[in-house]
């Protein structure tokens, strides 16, 4: 299908004086004259951080035959920049607002030309360092404290620059935006409760000795803080900021021939993870339950790999369903009672039962125990080792097909299509490539990492770049 692709340059000249309160051209000069443009979009997580960026490239003529250069739109760092595209004449679809960072000329004796550069303006004020320190709160509190003080710093940036977003306020318990006004569940863009619906423990902490605020929601970002998995976070093309779970929902799903025609897939074996330090939690006793989990084949083949595997949570939920089942077996005030974590002494002598039967065979207080045996306990450290035994295993079972996947590589895919805005970072796409032999039950499901947009002779081109990850294994 034969398309007509057009592009819009919005330029808007920085007109304060330094020092002064940030104020722009209220009417943007349109640059007409562009020869490239490419616009890359990338997630960030607690353990990346990218940045969105943009690059113009436009000839600098010799308009007035002196035999120089002159600079047609003398573009400026901190001018603002807005990219738009659309095809065939239809609405202009905005890909980039920017704030542009660097420029270079390029001489020859044929041309001259001009290379401009910026990044998401959003994502630039993000970079603000500030001394921070949260008590007593959820995970989504502090990232909207963090914002805040981002948008604090920078009172003087004018309204262009501030940050926005919609959270849910749990002290005044409502929806709202980042000036405080009322807002509706479905704008949120800060996720309210954790992936399964239940609600995010409070934190006893977070505090950031002079980190940028990128930094900081990025070690708010880790499953050590949410107990929910590695959360993404972005500003979109409307410069609202995002921060969200990683889901395993398809968004979309892309078939070779009809969605697409090219991809380039590979195997990327530079991140194989064989080994994991599984850590179940907290035992009864206080104590860490650490265990480990290996894909021997994949070592053998790439050699150790190994990375710490946060599985926290068990320990707290098995002692927690314990308690919910056999509530009369516990202190009412279960854990802060004389007993603890552990049930009263008088269901202990009586032989008290697990509410679990085994994930896998394990000897407790000297008896061996088959999956589907009932567990009877009749002393504390009986009833501790029953924990531990049936956390361990359970985390082992868990990492067993997390490594089974990530011992063998993970997947990757660059697909080009037609300029589009139909996607955004962070989609779970499902990918059925008949020349790859992914269809039927063997499609792959990866996750949209990055967009880039680039605009040139040929036209408008979107190209969509793809990972496997854990949530999508």
């Amino acid at each position: 299908m034969v398309t007509y692709p057009e592009y819009k340059i919005e330029w808007y000249e920085k007109i304060s004086s330094p020092g002064a309160e940030p104020e722009w051209e209220a009417v943007p000069v349109e640059i007409d004259i562009v020869t490239s443009i490419t616009v890359s979009e990338a997630l960030s997580d607690s353990s990346s951080s990218s940045q969105d960026s943009f690059t113009i490239e436009f000839p600098n003529n010799d308009s007035d035959g002196n035999g120089y250069g002159d600079l047609t739109y003398e573009v400026d760092t901190d001018d603002l920049i807005v990219i738009s595209f659309r095809n065939d004449g239809g609405a202009w679809q905005q890909v980039m607002s920017g704030k542009a960072t660097d420029s270079t000329q390029e001489i020859k004796p044929s041309s001259r030309t001009m290379s401009v550069k910026g990044v998401n303006r959003m994502q630039a004020l993000l970079r603000s360092k500030f001394a921070l320190d949260i008590k007593n709160d959820k995970p989504p509190m502090m990232i909207v404290q963090i914002l805040a003080e981002v948008n604090e710093f920078n009172i003087t940036s004018g309204t262009p620059n501030k940050i926005t977003y919609v959270y849910y306020n749990e002290d005044t318990a409502q929806y709202e935006d980042q000036d405080g006004n009322v807002e509706v569940a479905g704008n949120v863009t800060i996720q309210r409760n954790m992936n399964d619906g239940s609600a995010f423990a409070e934190l006893d902490s977070f505090n950031s000795w002079y980190d940028d605020a990128y930094t900081q929601i990025q070690k708010l970002s880790g499953n050590d803080m949410t107990d929910d998995g590695n959360y993404l976070f972005y500003v979109d093309n409307d410069n609202n900021f995002y921060w969200v779970g990683k889901t395993t929902a398809i968004d979309a799903t892309l078939t070779e021939g009809t969605d697409f025609t090219g991809a380039k897939v590979s195997l990327n074996t530079n991140d194989v993870v064989n080994f994991y330090i599984v850590h179940c939690g907290t035992s009864p006793s206080g104590y860490g339950m650490i265990t480990f989990a290996s894909n021997d084949e994949s070592i053998a083949a790439h050699g150790l790999r190994g990375e710490f595997y946060d599985l926290t949570y068990f320990g707290e939920q098995v002692m927690k369903i314990e308690f919910e089942t056999n509530g009369a077996s516990f202190d009412s005030d279960f854990p802060t009672g004389t007993s603890g974590y552990y049930p009263t002494t008088a269901a202990l002598a009586a032989g008290y039962v697990m509410s679990f039967t085994p994930r896998i065979s394990y000897v407790v207080g000297g008896v061996n125990y088959d999956p589907g045996d009932t567990i009877t306990v009749s002393s504390k450290a009986d009833y501790n080792e029953a924990i531990v035994k049936e956390c361990k295993a359970r985390g082992e079972s868990e990492a067993g097909p997390v490594l089974d996947a990530l011992g063998e590589g993970r997947w990757e895919c660059q697909i080009d299509k037609l300029g589009t805005t139909a996607y955004s970072k962070g989609n779970m796409i499902e990918l059925e490539i008949f020349s790859q032999n992914w269809t039927g039950a063997d499609t792959k499901v990866l996750r949209l990492t990055e967009i880039s947009h680039s605009f040139n002779s040929r036209g408008w081109y979107t190209t969509l770049y793809l990972k496997e990850d854990e949530e999508s294994l």
